[in-house]
């Protein structure tokens, strides 16, 4: 039943006992519990991912866990912590997560909120879905189970800038729902800013910088978001970005708006 644990003893890895009363003179721990508790079955399991450090003038010890296709691993936890990353740079980290279609002017946002952060004195950086793609996520195509793991990926990384303080803006088409939800679900509360660039495909189209719908429209390009793969837009983001009468806003404009709610809610100070 859930993860499973060990106690590490130096080199040494050994089953963590779930009778009472057992003795581990390794650790100098004595596991105790009541014969009530003990006796009655339908008691629930300990909390499977929870790690405990003790400290002072007995040996510590540490929960070995298995993660995913991880096996024997530990959580170490550092004393420089999020806070205190926060305080030093007077800011608080999070994710600004821009969706949409190809050619909305996802990147072109995300480079302007980053400028607009950085003449303020705040820290951000840019992850562009493209970029990535010669990096971190190059062994990845456009199938839906490698898009899905190409949003796991930023996610994870996003995760981590946010950890460290920064404000983090991703940039990515990210046509899934249920992956744009999964990248929320890692953050804290109020940390996942998902922003939405809910310009017409015929805009988007009509910009093909890329010249990737015209390929996509000879049939050149398979899986295309918005001609042949679908898109699911969000359906509670914080920030939605469209036309008005017609005409798309400027990208300071739509940085500037990004940037107020940024400010609004308190990311670009620690007090």
């Amino acid at each position: 039943m859930g993860q499973r644990f060990l106690v590490a003893h130096g080199r040494r890895r050994l089953p963590l006992p779930s009778r009472p009363g057992v003795i581990m003179a390794l650790c100098n721990i004595t596991l105790r519990a009541s014969r009530t508790a003990a006796a009655d079955d339908s008691s629930p399991p300990p909390p499977p991912r929870r790690r405990r450090s003790i400290s002072g003038n007995r040996k510590g010890y540490l929960l070995m866990s298995t993660v995913g296709n991880s096996t024997n691993i530990f959580w170490h936890e550092c004393p420089v912590g999020k806070h205190e990353r926060q305080k030093l740079l007077d800011q608080k980290g999070c994710v600004v997560w821009i969706t949409g279609l190809s050619g909305s002017g996802k990147s072109t946002l995300a480079c302007s909120i980053n400028r607009e952060l950085h003449s303020r004195g705040k820290l951000s950086y840019v992850l562009d879905g493209d970029n990535l793609r010669h990096g971190l996520n190059k062994n990845l195509g456009f199938k839906a189970e490698d898009r899905a793991e190409n949003i796991r990926r930023v996610g994870e990384v996003a995760k981590l800038f946010a950890d460290a303080g920064l404000v983090c803006i991703a940039s990515l088409i990210s046509p899934y729902r249920r992956d744009r939800d999964a990248c929320r679900a890692m953050l804290p509360d109020g940390s996942f800013i998902e922003v939405f660039m809910n310009m017409p495909l015929a805009l988007c189209e009509a910009r093909d910088a890329k010249g990737l719908y015209k390929l996509a429209r000879a049939g050149k390009i398979k899986g295309f978001t918005g001609i042949d793969d679908p898109y699911e837009p969000p359906l509670k983001c914080e920030i939605e970005l469209s036309q008005r009468d017609g005409i798309c806003p400027t990208p300071d404009a739509m940085a500037g708006k990004v940037v107020s709610y940024l400010d609004e809610k308190g990311f670009l100070e620690t007090k």
